[in-house]
């Protein structure tokens, strides 16, 4: 259970994407926790798990220089419950081998522990499409 208000773990996600998006390791590790992950589903090429700001780091450097010549995300909604954020985004991207386009609903799931953000799992609309246009 956060110790946090749907509000607040709403605001929280919404500035740990924007450290994500700056690669901010400092500002990441102040909205973690020490154990936290971020997990891609098993058909991506960049698939596995990506821990702590460095991970994440890693995820969002390889995301743009191997597999997404230009990507943009737009923030559609956000839902909460006792632990969790649920963010829908819209995904768009061109495949920087492929130069395949695709643009889809995402949601990722984000779970909190306390204060601090445990755990994100993105789930793509059609995660073959999504793992074809990357390469």
């Amino acid at each position: 259970m956060s110790a946090l208000s749907h509000p607040e773990m709403i605001e929280r996600v919404k500035t740990m994407y924007g450290a994500i998006l700056a690669l901010d390791e400092a500002r990441m590790a102040e909205l973690i926790t020490p154990g936290f992950v971020l997990i891609e589903a098993d058909p991506l090429p960049y698939r596995g798990s990506f821990a702590g700001p460095a991970g994440v780091k890693r995820l969002i450097s390889e995301f743009s220089e191997k597999y997404f010549a230009k990507w943009g995300i737009e923030i559609v909604d956000f839902t909460a419950s006792d632990d969790r954020v649920v963010a829908h985004l819209h995904f768009t991207t061109t495949g920087k081998t492929t130069g395949k386009e695709f643009s889809m609903p995402v949601l990722e799931v984000w779970k909190f522990d306390g204060d601090k953000l445990a755990e994100m799992r993105p789930f793509y609309w059609d995660v073959k499409l999504a793992g074809e246009v990357a390469g």
